[in-house]
């Protein structure tokens, strides 16, 4: 009887370390070079979700680092609301170019509304050599 519990509890510990052997592996399959990759470019991303959701874009424009280490990073896309007016603009967090733990964009909950100081507005504009050409206003009637 000794010797068949001695077997039985040897079976047992085989079992365990196959067990936790397995587990060590699946997990690091997550994050290991056999997962697969995004390979969209975030700007490429925030243009087809707005693509999708019939939104008229101007342009998009995306951070390259991911600086919380979610997989995705900061993008802010231009929505053209016509000819006159200034574009709005929307925060997005895209999935990094190359992650394995995300795709695609979703609405930047910490940043839902982007609001970009206008040129066009009574404030003068800067005179530095490096910022841009002062708008015209538009003609006040």
């Amino acid at each position: 009887m000794n010797e068949r519990n001695h077997r039985d509890d040897r079976r047992r510990r085989a079992t365990q370390a196959i067990a936790v052997l397995l587990a060590a592996f699946a997990a690091g399959a997550c994050d290991s070079p056999m997962a697969p990759k995004n390979t969209v470019a975030p700007d490429d991303a925030a243009r087809k979700w707005a693509e999708n959701l019939k939104i008229p874009v101007r342009g998009t424009s995306c951070t390259t680092v991911d600086s919380d280490s979610d997989g995705y990073v900061s993008c802010v896309l231009a929505i053209d609301r016509g000819h006159d007016p200034p574009p709005a603009y929307q925060g997005l967090q895209c999935a990094e170019l190359g992650t394995t733990k995300a795709g695609g964009c979703k609405p930047d909950s910490k940043n839902p509304k982007v609001d970009i100081v206008e040129w066009a507005t009574p404030t003068p504009c800067p005179t530095c050599p490096s910022c841009p050409a002062c708008p015209t206003p538009p003609a006040v009637k």
